[in-house]
């Protein structure tokens, strides 16, 4: 049974000093409060107290009794940064904690050993790289392109290329062939190496280069030589036309035809054709028709050869003839000749002109040249393949020759006008004649034309 005293002070009265609690006594332990009746303790015993913390951890200490001899320890840092990376594993100026050692990392991205830029196209730019060679500590993925057309971009401007081209051998070249807005303009390009990482990729050495995308152009060949497609060039369209036909004499016989008129030179184009700058490419042009006969000589044909090998041909037009008046066949068709009997003139036809026929004399004996129908006789905004107007009757001064057509066709002769050849480089047919012309034959067809764009 516990034991309870009570002081007393001078004069008989209690010591009033007592100001515990039970949440203030030992838990199993008693004292007497203030009027002298017994109180049990309740503070909790919580003997020795230990915890161990790690970095950034805390501990709240419990309520109660402690007998001193509790320990709060704090874990060693190496046991919280357990790892393997090594300085060349860690970005270059990045820090971290590898096993209790704060480590300053050295790596980098792999750099790019060189880097072009060249025409490849109207269009197009081919751009080239050489990879680094494999070493420790130094990752690389491939390369990322951006350009501008008013400075290098360094890793701004508008991204072209994400990625390692067509050769992923340390130290190999790669490429890749990228299409830009406009034609002949000037780019700017710097590539960038990269190494695929998370969250982000990172980035290593940036180099520069320049080109520009060859201008568009045209040229037009009409004598007989070499075409050497120019540098970037990829692709061309090509357009010919043969030699128009030489136009007929009028008929001796005084019921006679006027001379038909020369068809135009045949048509012939190919677009997109495929090149490689440098190539050369062997252009003929066809001759226009011109004989010493009455019937019109034929225009020679204007071809284009790559390597021996036909690329493109278009024949001559043909020529007109006497005997019946009749136009040559062609690109357009020449005009038929005029005719008399008696007293009656029946006018020349006109050229053909776009591909068409030449238009018919007025005796039903008297036939159009044939156009073509299947090709273009424009180009580049001009047109060519005229067909030669008829020529006037012997008989009759009044008996008027017909009009070359359009795209170079010569006008037919008469006793009122001359008539013309047809025009130089458009494959337009000679006009037709009358007897009583200067040399007695129809008039010369126009040499052919080639006309070559990129």
């Amino acid at each position: 049974m516990a034991e309870c005293i009570v002081l007393k002070g001078g004069g008989g009265a209690d010591l009033d000093v007592i100001t515990a609690g039970a949440g203030d006594v030992l838990a199993g332990k008693v004292i007497v409060d203030r009027d002298g009746e017994p109180l049990i303790g309740i503070m909790p015993n919580r003997g020795a107290v230990s915890q161990a913390l790690n970095a950034g951890g805390s501990y709240m200490v419990p309520v109660g009794y402690h007998n001193g001899s509790g320990t709060v320890t704090a874990s060693s840092l190496a046991s919280q940064t357990s790892a393997t990376a090594t300085a060349a594993q860690i970005l270059s100026s990045q820090t971290a904690w590898v096993n209790g050692n704060k480590v300053t990392g050295t790596m980098t991205v792999n750099s790019i050993l060189s880097f072009s830029a060249a025409a490849y196209s109207t269009t197009q730019i081919l751009l080239q790289w050489q990879n680094p060679y494999a070493a420790g500590g130094k990752p690389f993925s491939g390369v990322f392109i951006n350009y501008s057309t008013s400075g290098y971009p360094g890793t701004g401007g508008t991204r072209i290329y994400t990625g390692y081209g067509n050769n992923a051998t340390p130290g190999g070249w790669s490429q890749v062939i990228v299409t830009m807005p406009a034609v002949g303009t000037t780019y700017y390009f710097s590539a960038t190496a990269y190494a695929s990482g998370s969250p982000t990729d990172i980035w290593g050495n940036t180099l520069h280069a320049v080109a520009a995308t060859t201008a568009s152009g045209v040229q037009t060949l009409t004598e007989s030589t070499n075409f050497t497609v120019p540098a970037g060039v990829r692709s061309i369209d090509i357009f010919c036309v043969g030699g128009g036909g030489q136009g007929g004499r009028g008929s001796t016989v005084s019921s006679g035809y006027g001379g038909g008129g020369g068809g135009g030179g045949y048509t012939s184009a190919v677009y997109g054709f495929p090149v490689v700058p440098g190539q050369q490419l062997a252009v003929n042009i066809g001759a226009g028709g011109y004989a010493s006969a009455a019937t019109g000589a034929s225009g020679g044909s204007t071809t284009v050869l790559s390597n021996g090998n036909v690329v493109l041909n278009a024949s001559g037009g043909g020529g007109g003839t006497t005997s019946s008046a009749r136009g040559g066949n062609g690109g357009s068709g020449g005009g038929a000749g005029s005719y008399t009997q008696g007293s009656s003139n029946y006018y020349a036809g006109n050229g053909g002109s776009d591909g068409s026929d030449g238009g018919a004399g007025g005796y039903v004996s008297t036939h159009p040249g044939t156009g073509q129908h299947t090709s273009t006789w424009s180009f580049h905004g001009v047109l060519y393949s005229g067909g030669g107007g008829g020529g006037g009757a012997t008989e009759h001064l009044g008996s008027p020759a017909g009009v070359g057509g359009g795209g170079g066709g010569g006008n037919g002769g008469s006793n009122v006008s001359e008539g013309t050849a047809g025009t130089y480089a458009t494959g337009g047919g000679g006009g037709g004649s009358l007897k009583a012309n200067s040399n007695g034959f129809g008039y010369a067809g126009g040499s052919g034309v080639c006309i070559i764009r990129w």
